[in-house]
Formats: C-alpha cells, structure tokens, sequence
C-alpha cells in the first residue's frame, strides 16, 4: 500500500503533451504547388452533390490536360488543373454555376493557403446600356467599372454595340454587396442622364436586397421588416438576355417515317398522321412491275410558304433490272416556269420589240430507258412547241 501511495503521489496527468517537438521536414514536403489550382465555393446554404458537381462541371470545362477536384472542407473545393490553358480558360470564362449556385472562384499563388484565402469577390461582364453620344470612352468605362466594383477591361472589339449605346465591361465585384442598377451622368449642357447595368450569366439574387445567393423568401430583409413592408427593388432586367439565332424551317424537310408503310404519311397503326403531315407525293404499288409511282399532289402542303418552289413532278421506278423515269407536267399552282435552259443561247432582238422576249418549252415527257444487262441507255425528248411571254 505504501508503494502504490507513492506512485500515485508522483503521477502527473500532463506526461509530456505540452512539450515540444521538432521535426525537420524535406524541402520538398515543406510547399505545395498550387501553380494550376483554383479554389471555390458555391454561394448557397444548401448542400452540394459533390460527385454530381465535379462531373458536371469536367464535361462542361473539357481540360484539354484533364483535372482533379477535391472537398476541402467548410464548403469549399480545390480544382487541379494540369497545364496554365486551362486553368486560364476557365479563370477568364466565368463566372460558373452548379444548379444555379453561383461558385465564387480564386487562383492562387504560391504560397497561399487554399483554406485561408478570401471567397468574396468575382468577375462579371457587364453591359451598359442607354450611354448617351460622345461618352462611348474607355475613360467613362473605367469610372463606371469603378462605381461598380474594380474596373478590369473594357470592350471594345463589337462595333455594333457602339452604335447602339452600349458599353461592355469586365469588372471584379464584391459578391456581398448589393447589384449596382444605374448610375446617373452629367452631360455637358448640364442635364442629367442614367445609364442601367445588366449582368453576363447571372443566377440567383434577391430582388428584395439585391444580394447574390439567396432568393425573397430567404431574405434577411423580409424577415426583419415583414412580408407585408417589403418592396422589390430589383428585377430580371440586370440579366443579360442573349437572343439565340433561329434557324428557319426548310420546305424540304419532313418527319421521319417508316419506308416500309404503303402510305409514307401514315403512322405505325396505319393511320393517317395529322393534317399538316401529308405528303407532297401520294405512292402507289405497281406489284405487276416490281416498283412505285408517286403522283404530285397538286395542293401545296400546309407547313410550306404560298408561293414557294415545291417539285411536282412524279417518278416512276419500275422493274429490278432497268429504270423508267417520267417525269410529269405537274407545277405549283402558285408559280410560273422561272427557268429557262434553252432559251439561254436565243438571241435578244433589240429592233423588233422594245419589250424583252423569252422563250420557254414545254416538255412533255422526257424517258429514260435501260435494258436488264444495263448497257445501253437511250434519252429522248418531244419538245410540242415553245411558249413565248413578255417581260
């Protein structure tokens, strides 16, 4: 008893923890090349699907060289790119979002701590509307990128935009503050004039504060103030809404079909399709002949503009060792004979009429027959006479 009294008189509970300890490290253990690295986070409370995230934006950002993205911690996410294009790319690129949460991006620089460097500010293009004549200036653009946030460039490569009073900028804006919406000019006669901004690729904000992050039902401001005493001072007009070009719809192109129907406008019940959807051409089976006739129809299809050129002669494919092809006199009941091959090489007579002449055949029919062995091949034409019209 007196031996284990003294043990536990001479036990102390620190037993060395707060002494120090040295380890020499390799200089090449001590520093982490962050020479291609970015570090984010997204600008939202709600969770981010890590995995989801970091495959949606590898398709999006296509790194030539390829990249790895890593969870940090405390929301935040190191993306490693492997050559300075790409991480270039996508610095100059932004800003970029996952689910409409918009990622506050930040390159970093040797010898900076990814978990320790401010998340606070992001380049946007910003378009400038309503400049009035004579303020189209790089010095008006650096003022006003400056009332924003941090002027970065402006540009200048768009003639277009000049002539219709806007100005594009890239400026560096601090994402906790409120979106600028105009700014008033004073003119040299001493008038005054506002200009509005809007923003490339902006995503959620609140039009209630004008903060990035959050949307009005979410916003500090409606809870303290009350639903009731809140006003939208913000609206989609900071966003930049680029027109898409629309390509128009071709008069030769048709839905797809099944070839194995006897009617190329029927459905897979052999039905008839909707009423748009008809045919230009009607086939019909020759079973004694082994092929198919499409006759034109002579009413115009309802998806194809009046006045429009459409095809309406028929073709004849008959038999499996020779072709016959008629071509028929059917025209558009909306234009004329517009080309004319033969008339070409006529000579234009100056002294007989004062008004041009053209002359115009009429072809009947045009055959072209092969034998079963396809080696002779015989082309005929019956011109029945030539139409002459003034001009």
């Amino acid at each position: 008893m007196a031996d284990m009294a003294e043990e536990l008189a001479g036990l102390t509970l620190e037993s060395g923890e707060d002494d120090l300890l040295e380890v020499d490290l390799p200089e090449s253990e001590q520093k982490v090349d962050y020479s291609f690295c970015l570090v984010g986070i997204f600008l939202t409370t709600s969770i981010i699907n890590f995995p989801s995230m970091r495959s949606t934006l590898a398709n999006l950002w296509r790194p030539v060289g390829g990249i790895s993205i890593i969870e940090l911690g405390d929301g935040r996410f190191l993306f490693r790119f492997f050559n300075g294009v790409d991480v270039d790319r996508v610095d100059s690129g932004g800003p970029w979002n996952f689910n409409n949460h918009l990622l506050v991006h930040y390159r970093l620089k040797p010898g900076e701590d990814p978990m320790l460097v401010a998340l606070t500010h992001l380049c946007f293009w910003v378009f400038v509307y309503d400049i009035p004549h004579g303020f189209m200036l790089e010095k008006v653009a650096r003022s006003l990128g400056d009332f924003i946030g941090k002027f970065i460039e402006y540009d200048c490569r768009d003639a277009s935009l000049s002539y219709k009073g806007i100005m594009r900028i890239r400026v560096l804006m601090d994402v906790r503050l409120p979106l600028k919406r105009r700014k008033k000019l004073l003119l040299s006669n001493g008038k005054h004039h506002f200009v509005r901004f809007a923003y490339e690729k902006l995503t959620l904000f609140c039009f209630i504060c004008g903060r990035l992050g959050h949307g009005e039902l979410f916003c500090p401001v409606r809870v303290m103030k009350g639903p009731e005493n809140v006003e939208c001072g913000w609206d989609l007009s900071l966003k930049v809404l680029h027109r898409r070009a629309t390509v128009p719809a071709s008069i030769w192109l048709r839905d797809p079909v099944d070839f194995g129907k006897q009617n190329l406008g029927d459905d897979q019940d052999g039905k008839s399709g909707k009423e748009n959807s008809a045919p230009l051409f009607s086939p019909t089976h020759n079973f004694s002949s082994g092929g198919v006739i499409l006759t034109p129809n002579i009413a115009l299809h309802s998806k194809h503009p009046a006045g429009a050129t459409i095809p309406m002669g028929g073709i004849n494919v008959t038999g499996l060792g020779g072709i016959n092809v008629n071509v028929l006199n059917g025209l558009s009941a909306n234009m004329d004979v517009l080309m004319d091959p033969v008339g070409e090489d006529n000579a234009l007579d100056p002294v007989e009429s004062s008004k041009r002449q053209r002359v115009v055949p009429s072809v009947s029919s045009v055959s072209t027959s092969m034998d079963s062995a396809g080696t002779s091949a015989l082309l005929s034409a019956d011109l029945n006479g030539q139409v002459s019209r003034s001009q």
